[in-house]
């Protein structure tokens, strides 16, 4: 019986750090975030996720990492700018990646 490879393991792409997907545009509430991973008034550092999908695929995990780097206990990663094409692939990344993700639309 052989294992599932490590790209399909549920956890492969998640970062030690809780990455939370936010919705474009709106003031993340780290307090109620926090409050839902079990945090009390964790360090909450904002990914930069290029609007343009090449940048953006190429980039993702680096950015992940610097966010990591950069003393976070929670990152938060604005929604891709789209979800076609490109971005389709980015998002089953972050998907693969996040905690938790909020709903996108009121």
């Amino acid at each position: 019986e052989s294992e599932a490879s490590p790209g399909h393991l549920l956890h492969h792409y998640m970062p030690a750090v809780p990455l939370v997907v936010v919705p474009r545009d709106v003031e993340a509430d780290v307090a109620a975030i926090a409050k839902q991973l079990g945090l009390q008034a964790p360090r909450a550092v904002t990914m930069e996720l290029s609007d343009d999908p090449v940048l953006a695929a190429r980039l993702l995990y680096a950015e992940m990492r610097r966010a990591a780097e950069r003393g976070a206990e929670i990152i938060l990663c604005p929604a891709p700018a789209g979800i076609d094409g490109l971005w389709a692939a980015i998002w089953d990344r972050l998907l693969w990646a996040a905690t938790l993700v909020l709903p996108l639309s009121r």
